[in-house]
């Protein structure tokens, strides 16, 4: 929020201070000068859409918290992030160190980029990221050329594609000459092969054992990649490795396409055209869609009991002419494969069989099903959205409960206590408390009933002058001490102590929002008793703190 200023200058508004710049025509407002506070500003309510009507007592308890199984799965891939190896022999690569392997097969298949390959998690030193360091070992560099191949793909930024974060380089730090890639880490993800053919076997009569992937997710599937292709085929630059190994699943039918630019290094010296290379990349699409519709990793090699397998499903005929559209930009079909593809179904006159092959005409055919993609992310951002709401501002009480805690029972001097030797002393009495009362009278009642003050709520109890250097004691510190043990230190009538979180954070949201609602504080020996606003507490606590940074000057915040 900015506010003009007198010189024509927009100044900045903190809606955390008290105080804030003057407004235009405050006049009309009374009271401007005085302590106020940004209203409702620790209130928050549920932010919709909401699916469901339900009352307040209907609601479970853990509806107003963030849901257990987003917890859980945040919590996993922290936990993935921060996961060591203790006593490791793995070297340190470079900047890169605490090298932890994320394969979790012990076959190495050298036919995705023809070197046996390893994956790994890694440290960088430089800025404490976490990435994924893929090896592939045996690789002889022989034209420093094939290293700036993969440059262009460090300039794609797109959400389907797992991004090539450094330089390519290569290291001897394994023993032998190996080529490292470098990309973002994604954690407690897993690859489309481990998700749709896990537990498949050639003994089970060549099907995978799971029921069919629901078309929704097969269009969810195709979106995704095709964006991907999109962003890579506009910069004249294929992916060449669609395949279910290289395909990452990150979150629920998010999918991310891994592996790119690594072919282009090690098969620099190939010469294919761009244009060969991205009428193959729309064929592995569609081979890469047909494994995972006919439930088996190996329906590219026969397409027409895959494509029979499909129409066992029931899968819709705009997915079937997808696949077939896809499969036909292929420059080298078999015989048999032409057959299929010229087949009753895929002879229907459709947008598809009209257009060239290219990635932007394959997603001008398929809009309706990428309005449903979108839609379906919309809803995902909503509850997102709604699920980050109730999580707005959950540092607050934390940074509440560090201000008191940098103030209560310092053991040094006072700040103004190096100009000013003379503050007052608390008593020594050790404080006990009650609770909320509705009183506008602040009293603070000694030992001696003689030499009791009565006070209003607005001054700070005064017991007597003295040299002292408790400053954490005095002023309004004093009644902050007593508001912490009435936090913390609650016990009950047989003095046992009482361990109530709704009591605490009640108490610390009334005064993090500074209510006039009033606190009696009582001492432990019951001769001293005050009245105060939270208002007050929370004006104190500013006070205090204000104080303290004052005198911390130029050092460490």
């Amino acid at each position: 929020m900015r506010h003009a200023s007198g010189n024509g200058q927009q100044a900045q508004m903190n809606p955390y201070a008290h105080d804030g710049p003057p407004l235009a025509g405050s006049a009309y407002y009374p009271g401007t000068t005085t302590f106020a506070q940004p209203p409702q500003y620790h209130l928050y309510a549920p932010m919709g859409p909401h699916r469901e009507n339900l009352l307040a007592y209907q609601r479970p308890a853990h509806d107003f918290f963030i849901p257990n199984d987003l917890r859980q799965e945040l919590q996993r891939r922290n936990e993935a992030t921060l996961q060591v190896f203790p006593n490791s022999t793995l070297p340190q690569v470079d900047d890169f160190h605490t090298l932890v392997p994320l394969d979790i097969n012990n076959q190495r298949d050298t036919t995705p980029f023809g070197y046996q390959t390893w994956v790994y998690k890694a440290v960088d030193a430089r800025d404490g990221n976490t990435y994924v360091l893929r090896r592939l070992e045996g690789y002889r560099l022989t034209d420093a050329r094939a290293i700036n191949a993969a440059k262009g793909f460090l300039r794609v930024n797109n959400g389907n594609i797992v991004s090539l974060t450094h330089d390519p380089f290569t290291t001897r730090a394994f023993g032998d000459s190996s080529l490292i890639f470098v990309t973002d880490f994604h954690p407690c993800s897993k690859t489309l092969a481990e998700h749709h053919f896990g537990s498949f076997s050639r003994n089970s009569g060549g099907r995978h054992s799971t029921t069919p992937v629901p078309e929704q997710v097969l269009w969810s599937y195709i979106v995704q990649l095709a964006c991907a292709l999109r962003a890579l085929h506009s910069r004249a630059l294929a992916a060449r490795v669609i395949i279910p190994s290289k395909v990452l699943l990150t979150g629920k039918n998010r999918i991310r396409l891994n592996g790119c630019g690594i072919l282009d290094v090690t098969q620099y010296d190939a010469q294919r055209s761009t244009s060969e290379l991205q009428q193959d990349d729309l064929v592995q699409l569609g081979r890469l869609i047909l494994c995972i519709a006919a439930d088996n990793p190996n329906a590219h090699l026969n397409i027409q009991k895959a494509m029979d397998n499909i129409r066992i499903h029931h899968y819709s005929v705009n997915l079937y002419e997808s696949i077939v559209w896809l499969l036909g930009a292929a420059t080298a079909l078999t015989s048999q494969q032409q057959l299929v593809l010229t087949s009753p179904a895929a002879n229907q006159p459709s947008l598809l069989q009209q257009q060239s092959k290219t990635i932007d005409s394959f997603l001008a055919s398929i809009t309706t099903q990428i309005t449903t993609v979108f839609d379906s992310s919309l809803h995902s951002e909503d509850l997102l959205t709604s699920t980050l709401s109730r999580e707005l501002e959950n540092g607050r009480l934390v940074r509440l409960m560090a201000k008191l805690d940098l103030i209560l029972e310092r053991p040094e001097q006072s700040p103004a206590a190096v100009s000013n030797n003379s503050i007052n002393s608390a008593s020594t009495a050790t404080p006990m408390y009650l609770g909320p009362i509705n009183s506008g009278i602040a009293a603070f009642k000694p030992a001696n009933p003689a030499t009791a003050h009565i006070h209003q709520h607005h001054q700070q109890p005064q017991i007597h002058q003295q040299q002292s250097q408790a400053w954490s004691e005095t002023g309004e510190r004093y009644y902050l001490k007593l508001f912490r043990d009435y936090v913390f230190h609650q016990v009950d009538v047989q003095g046992n102590p009482v361990v109530d979180l709704g009591h605490i954070i009640l108490n610390l949201n009334k005064l993090d929002a500074g209510t006039e609602e009033k606190v009696m504080l009582m001492s432990r020996d019951e001769q001293n008793v005050m009245v105060v606003s939270y208002k007050e507490l929370k004006r104190g606590v500013e006070s205090a703190f204000s104080e303290l940074m004052k005198a911390a000057g130029s050092g460490r915040r």
